[in-house]
């Protein structure tokens, strides 16, 4: 909303939003932030529950993570892509949905770690891309569309788990958005 506002010229809506946004960051990490596993969690420093990739990856994704801690955190996403159970047990694995496949793809990339997300295309068990691909009774040529979650369950043609080409746009092809201008006054 700051930058809304500075782009169309309303500068002290600008400082208002803000100093909204350090008041909402400030809550959000006391809220969310283990401090002793420098971890986002269901209950903050009062429990690790839900440490999952998806909670990391929203607070990096989202800016919400103070600088000191954003390693951290991104290695925290690193290690829970290979900590997470898969039926080989060998990593590394993304496991978003609708809300956290996007942010866990973005953050990887944005923290350089394209290598994590390569190695994930390049598993072959459940829950990955290369399970979607691979022959089964029900699909002896794999699968041609997305479905709609990572046990190839209900929708066979669904955009849930597709947010990986998002990196095959942005990550491997360079493909940028332009940067925002002010809003002409005319």
């Amino acid at each position: 909303m700051a930058r809304m506002a500075n782009l169309t010229g309303h500068t002290a809506d600008a400082v208002l939003y803000e100093r909204l946004a350090l008041e909402i960051r400030n809550a959000f990490n006391a809220a969310f932030y283990n401090t002793a596993i420098g971890r986002y969690t269901s209950f903050g420093n009062n429990s690790t529950v839900n440490a999952t990739q998806t909670a990391q990856a929203l607070a990096l994704d989202a800016g919400l993570v103070p600088e000191e801690h954003r390693q951290q955190v991104l290695d925290a996403l690193v290690e829970l892509t290979y900590e997470y159970p898969s039926q080989d047990g060998h990593g590394p694995h993304l496991s978003g949905g609708t809300i956290g496949m996007g942010p866990i793809v973005r953050t990887l990339s944005a923290g350089g770690r394209d290598d994590i997300l390569w190695e994930a295309l390049q598993q072959n068990d459940q829950p990955s891309y290369g399970f979607f691909l691979a022959s089964t009774t029900q699909n002896s040529q794999g699968l041609t569309t997305m479905p709609e979650r990572w046990n190839i369950e209900d929708s066979r043609n669904h955009m849930i788990v597709a947010q990986i080409e998002e990196w095959f746009h942005a990550g491997i092809a360079g493909i940028q958005p332009t940067a925002l201008t002010t809003v002409s006054k005319s």
